[in-house]
Parts: structure tokens; C-alpha cells; sequence
């Protein structure tokens, strides 16, 4: 099967963050036997190979040139940008047109509107050019999208139950395949990890919606002995290092401005007993994940998706408060039978997600579309 995956950004040697989600299927998917190619709407036109996997960049009107040239198109966070080159749009147009079938993928944030992922005290010029774009522009055409094809020529997959009942809320969707992001065991096995007080928390620093204020918070209510390492860069760095520094915690919490190289992320776990997770809202929460398949206890706010990833007290920890969460921290640290029951279910819920079993299932789905060509 030759399928087309059509996506905002894909990693590069350059920029190898840049939806790893979609490139980790791109590899698992040639590695169970079929042909993959990248298109990325971009304003220049370029060629590249990244891992084995071959990507093309270019304009948006240029991608649809070719689409008939594969046996299923596989749509992951396709945005639309009015006026550029990068825009979706002529994609999505396209589609509709010449009825190509096509699976999209929806992870969350093409799929809400702008005042459900904004947490910041004010709008900003950006922020109100945000919202305009997004609900005044994307969101409508989107939706015009969806009901124009799902169910005669494409069908959604989406991580979580949370995630399908907010498509159908958006868009009147009111069926779409669960299938989790894979998690990959390979890259991420199993660290036996005693119970301890040194947390971890990996987050983009550039977003109101990761909550690194109740991350923070959550250190001041638990003993002395706990430290936290909070590894990312963004735009509220400053702010935070201030609020580290007026609540007196600057001995027990580190920002350590820099992303870390996926490759490297086990080990860097196997050096911490606890990932933490305070996110006000998330459809699945991958590095989460990978830090429970790694042998970490995972920690987490109670909202959106966690319950569907998170067994309370059996695989990880879940509170519906700060206060609540870091009493649950204290009993599990201190009980090391506990604790190592806790990691091992964790992992072991992990095998179900398994990035080979998540590809073969959504291969299944590629092919029964395809199929229908």
C-alpha cells in the first residue's frame, strides 16, 4: 500500500522535535512492509530524508498535484493558515473534489476551539489573531470538511474517548476509532527504579496549558526532600524562575532550558524516581507515557484523558488537586512495595499501546479505506 502522510511540520535533522508522533508511524509503517511518503505545505519547495523516511516540502496548490498518486491519504494536524502557502485548505478542497479516500488523524489541537486551550491572564495582539484564525477560519472550514466525508470517503482515529467526545461536539462527529498514539517499549524499556523524592517534569515552556505553576506548587506541599528537574524552553521560562525564586524553592527546583533528544530520554529518566504531570488539558500525553513504560511513577492531575491512561494508585498516581496529588506522592514514595507495584503495572499497561500493535491496528484501518478506492 503507497500512503501519503500530509502533515503541519515534520522532523529534520535541523528540528528533530517537530511531531515525532507522526514520524515514529512513518518508520513503524515501513517496517511492516509498506511505502510512505511525507508532504509538508511549506512556502519553499525542498526534498529531504529523515530515518529512512522521504519528505517533501512544498506549497499547499503543489501537494495536490500528486495526490492521486497514492492509495490512501493519512491527514495528522493538517492546519489552515488563510493567505499562505502552508495553508490545508486547497488539500482539504481537493478531497472533497476528486473523493480520494483519506484517514485523518486528530490529536486535540486542530480539533478545539481557541478558548479551550487559552490559559493565560490576557489576550496579546498574537493571541487575538490566534483565535481569529482558528475559530473564524480553520474550525468552520474543518467541520465543513467532516461532513462532507466521513463516512463515505475517510474516517477519524483518535488517542482517547475524552478526545472522540469533543470531535463530536465540535463537528457532530459521533463516531471515530480509538487507537493511542504508540508508544515505543524499544526505545523506552523498563528501568528498575527504587522509590524516591528526584522529579521530573519534560514540558514545552511556551504554553499556559502545560500548568507549570501547579507542577511548582505541588513541590511546596510536599516535604523538603523532594526536588524537581523541569526540562524545557519557551517564552514563560522567566516567569517561572520567579515564582521558583519567591516561593523559596530555588534549592529544590531547576529549569533546565533545553529539549532533550528522544533517543536519550531513557536514560535521562532512569536518573529520577517520579514523572509529574499537571496539564490542564491533554488527549493522551505521550511523554507521560513514556516515562511510565521507562519504570518512572508517574504523577498527574486528574482531567480530560488522564483516567483513560492511568489506573489511580495501580499503574500511576492521579489527584484532582495539587493538595491531593502530593498527599498520594508522600504514601506511595514512602512504601517501596507500593511503589514498585505501582511502575511494574505501569509498564505493563504500556505492552496494549505498543507502537507495533497501535500501527498494525491503524494499517487495518489505512487498508479498509484504501480498499474502497
Amino acid at each position: 500500500m503507497k500512503i501519503a502522510i500530509i502533515t503541519s511540520r515534520y522532523p529534520s535533522e535541523d528540528n528533530p522535535y517537530n511531531h515525532m508522533f507522526v514520524h515514529m508511524r512513518s518508520k513503524e509503517y515501513i517496517k511492516q512492509g509498506e511505502q510512505v511518503e511525507i508532504f509538508v505545505p511549506s512556502k519553499e519547495s525542498a526534498e529531504y530524508v529523515f530515518e529512512g523516511v522521504r519528505v517533501k516540502t512544498i506549497p499547499s496548490k503543489e501537494i495536490t498535484k500528486h495526490l492521486q498518486e497514492y492509495d490512501i491519504l493519512y491527514l495528522h494536524l493538517l492546519h489552515l493558515y488563510p493567505f499562505f502557502k502552508k495553508d490545508g485548505w486547497p488539500i482539504y478542497k481537493q478531497i472533497m473534489h476528486k473523493k480520494y479516500p483519506f484517514v485523518m488523524y486528530i490529536h486535540g489541537s486542530e480539533a478545539t476551539y481557541f478558548k479551550d486551550r487559552f490559559f493565560d491572564d490576557k489576550l496579546k495582539i498574537k493571541d487575538v489573531l490566534s483565535w481569529i484564525r482558528k475559530d473564524f477560519y480553520h474550525m468552520p472550514r474543518l467541520k465543513r470538511f467532516l461532513a462532507k466525508t466521513i463516512g463515505e470517503i475517510g474516517v477519524i482515529i483518535t488517542p482517547s474517548q475524552w478526545m472522540s467526545n469533543k470531535i463530536n461536539s465540535a463537528f457532530n462527529c459521533s463516531h471515530s476509532y480509538l487507537i493511542p498514539n504508540g508508544i515505543d517499549l524499544d526505545l523506552f524499556p523498563f528501568n528498575s527504579i527504587e522509590s524516591g523524592t528526584h522529579l521530573i517534569a519534560v514540558r514545552p515552556l511556551s504554553d499556559k496549558v502545560y500548568d507549570i505553576e501547579s507542577t511548582i506548587n505541588i513541590i511546596l506541599l510536599l516535604p523538603q526532600s523532594y526536588t524537581l528537574d523541569i526540562y524545557g524552553e519557551g517564552i514563560y521560562r522567566k516567569d517561572y524562575e520567579l515564582l521558583i525564586v519567591r516561593l523559596g524553592l530555588s534549592k529544590r527546583i531547576r529549569i533546565i532550558n533545553k529539549f532533550i533528544d528522544r533517543n536519550k530520554m531513557n536514560k535521562l529518566f532512569s536518573n529520577y524516581n517520579m514523572f509529574i504531570s499537571t496539564t490542564r488539558l491533554d488527549s493522551q500525553g505521550i511523554t507521560m507515557l513514556e516515562a511510565m513504560s521507562s519504570g518512572l511513577l508517574v504523577a498527574a492531575i486528574n482531567n480530560t484523558s488522564k483516567e483513560e491512561f492511568i489506573s489511580d494508585m495501580e499503574t500511576g498516581v492521579l489527584g484532582d488537586t495539587p493538595k491531593e496529588l502530593a498527599e498520594k506522592i508522600i504514601k506511595v514514595t514512602f512504601d517501596k512495595s507500593l511503589y514498585n507495584k505501582i511502575t511494574i503495572a505501569g509498564r505493563k499497561s504500556m505492552e496494549a499501546i505498543d507502537v507495533k500493535v497501535t500501527c498494525k491496528k491503524e494499517l487495518d484501518i489505512l487498508k479498509s479505506i484504501a480498499s474502497n478506492k
